[in-house]
This record gives structure tokens, sequence and C-alpha cells, in this order.
């Protein structure tokens, strides 16, 4: 008995477990290093990211009256110091408003851990002397292929590209829309303000072999708009953007090619998604250029079909009869017809006086009559009958 369960064991092949699913959403940068635990651009927020695991930093650039290279974003320091003026003045560390000091280039280099991607922004065109004291920071801790040089100005980027070859570089866009064959010359990534980016202008950038980051998203909102368009998201919140990635994964295989990061990607199916798109809006037009106007409200009132004027009248008929007989009146159905088609009539062509057939049949000499031939004021009025709760049409 035992070689023969032996022998099934061996027929059936091991279990293979499922692959975890990959997330879907692209990598966080930490945007002058996030801002959820310390000032920008300080140490603490650099350390903040590391121990989170953020995998891209983004810092801003600039440099003392010494010629070293700090990391700081304004040209003065009255934004984030209790010191004020340019940085240009300075000769010694600026203490910031946490205590902290203003960070040389060279220490949040050597901050970053292994694997680390810095998106460095040069805020200003550096001098010679200042290209190679950048390029010395560099070289003396994270390497050039793990840095790249980004300047809002075109000509800073080409200069980048001569000065510290090896290096990747990037322009930074803010509005509008910018074609490939005008971003290619400068580098092959591609940083661009996420208001700006569509599904159509991500899916040309990508053809054209571009990295593509979107700067700067803070919501969820955006991050789930942006989530199959690009490469990177750079926000002030990468801890909380890694959490709200990690819980999104995606349903199944695609066919596009691998994220940084291990998130996936398909421009095909970005191309079908914005196609699809453009397709029901215009379906939509269309509809709405066919549909035909709408008819004003009458009098503040819905229209009846044919059918429910009908069923309306005879039971309008039918209350008539009902209140002439409470009253001691006698009406013949026909009448009572005849006058609820004359209350219709006024009805539909807009007359404000549909109040005045209540209670009453008219032509009828007995209108509001009551037993003993005497009428109320209220039915002399053209009111009411006696025991009418409310105005009733006829």
């Amino acid at each position: 008995m035992l070689p023969l369960v032996t022998a099934l064991a061996l027929l059936v092949p091991p279990a293979v477990p499922a692959p975890a699913p990959q997330p879907c959403a692209p990598p966080p940068a930490a945007h002058r290093g996030g801002t959820e635990h310390a000032l920008e651009n300080t140490l603490d927020a650099f350390h903040a990211a590391a121990d989170a695991g953020i995998p891209t930093w983004e810092l801003d650039v600039r440099f003392d009256a010494t010629g070293t290279p700090v990391v700081l974003h304004d040209a003065t320091v009255d934004r984030i110091s209790p010191r004020t003026g340019p940085i240009t003045r300075f000769t010694t560390p600026v203490p910031t408003d946490d205590g902290q000091v203003v960070p040389t280039l060279r220490a949040v280099y050597a901050a970053a851990p292994p694997g680390t991607h810095v998106l460095t922004e040069l805020k200003v065109t550096p001098t010679p002397a200042q290209w190679a004291a950048v390029a010395a920071d560099i070289d003396a801790t994270v390497g050039r292929p793990a840095v790249t040089l980004m300047s809002f100005d075109r000509t800073t980027v080409l200069a980048a590209r001569t000065a510290i070859p090896g290096t990747v570089t990037a322009l930074v866009h803010n509005a509008g829309h910018l074609p490939p064959e005008a971003v290619i010359p400068l580098g092959t990534s591609f940083v661009k303000a996420h208001g700006s980016i569509t599904a159509a202008r991500a899916a040309t950038w990508r053809a054209a072999g571009l990295k593509l980051y979107a700067w700067t998203p803070n919501g969820a909102a955006d991050w789930s708009r942006l989530q199959p368009w690009v490469d990177a998201v750079i926000t002030d919140r990468p801890i909380a953007y890694a959490q709200w990635a990690a819980g999104r994964s995606c349903p199944g295989p695609t066919d596009g090619a691998a994220r940084p990061g291990g998130a996936l990607y398909s421009l095909r199916h970005a191309r079908r998604r914005s196609g699809s798109e453009a397709a029901r809006q215009g379906r939509s037009g269309r509809r709405a250029a066919m549909a035909p106007a709408r008819r004003p409200a009458h009098s503040g009132h819905r229209r009846l079909g044919p059918r429910a004027a009908r069923r309306l009248g005879g039971h309008l008929a039918r209350l008539a009869r009902g209140l002439a007989r409470s009253a001691g009146a006698r009406v013949p159905r026909r009448e009572c017809l005849s006058a609820h088609r004359q209350w219709w009539r006024e009805r539909s062509g807009g007359s404000a006086g549909m109040g005045r057939h209540a209670g009453r049949v008219a032509g009828d000499p007995r209108q509001g009559a009551v037993p003993g031939g005497r009428r109320t004021a209220d039915a002399r009025a053209g009111g009411h009958l006696p025991g009418d709760a409310g105005e009733q049409p006829m």
C-alpha cells in the first residue's frame, strides 16, 4: 500500500504558489526630501525618506558665498531660517527654524542609501568652479549614474551634459505641452507639472523613450489619475504615497514593460484608453446635437401624456358629479365632461385661472346649490363647495 501512495504522490505535480501581485502605482520621489516629518531640504527630511524606503529623492542646489553647493530652494534663507538675506552672502552654515542647518549637497548625497537616485535641480547656472564642486560631491558619494541633473533652463541642462558627463539630464517644464523632439536633445527624462499631463501627451512622450516624472501631486485623486501614465511621482508626501500605492495591485498580467520599482505599465493600454475616451466624447457630442430641444415647463406643472390626461379627465368628472350630488344638485355626466374639457383646454394653454373651475360646473345654474336652494358665500365667489377640503379643478 505504501509504494502505491508513494507512486501516486510522484504523479501529482507539486503545487506552485501564485505569484504575488505587483504594485501598479509608479514609485514615489521625495520632493525636497518630503515635508511630512521635517522641514524641506533638510537632513532630517531625507533621513525620514530613507527610513521609509523611498527610492528617489529630489532636491534643489544653490551656492553660498564660498561657492559650496548647498541644498536650498529659495534664493534667500528667509522662509526657512531665523536669519535673512540671500544665501550667496553666507560663508558659514545657516541655521534653520527647526534647529538644523542648511545642508551641503555632499552631506545629502552621503545620506542616500545604496540604490537611491537623486534628482538634483540646479536653481542657477553654475560657474566652471561651481560645476567642478558639484562633480566632486557626486564622485565622492553616490556616483554619476545615480544623479539626474535638471533645470527649467535649457542652457543649464545642456551645460550639465558637458560639465558632468555620465549623469542623467532632464528638463523641468511647467504648464503647456512640449513635443518629444523638443525634449529629447536635453535628456532622456522629462519632469512635467502634473496638471498638464494627459493620457495622450504621456503616451506621446513615453513612445519617444522619455522617462516621465509627474511633479508635484499631493493627493490620492491626482495619484490615481496619473497612475497609468507616468514613471514616477514627485510628491511632498512620499511616505503617504507609498502607503497608498501598497494597497493597489494589478488585476492581472499586462502587455506593458516593467516600470522602475517593479510597477507595470502598458503604453498600448494607455492608447486604447485615450482613444476610447475620445470616442465617448464624440458620441456624447453627437447625441447632444441630435437631441430635440426640451419643452419648457408649463406653469410649474408636469405635462401629462394623452393617456394620463384621459384617465385624469374621467376621475375629475366623477369627482365633480360627487361634489354636486353632495350639495344636493344633480348634474348629468355629459355636463361634467364638458366642463372638464374646458378646464383642460385652459390648463394646456397656460391659463393662470385654473382654480376658478374648482367645485363648479361651467354653465350649470345650479352650481354651488345646497339643500333648500341657497348658495354659500364661497360658491358665490367661485370658491369651494361645502365639505370640499381643498381646491379641486374639474
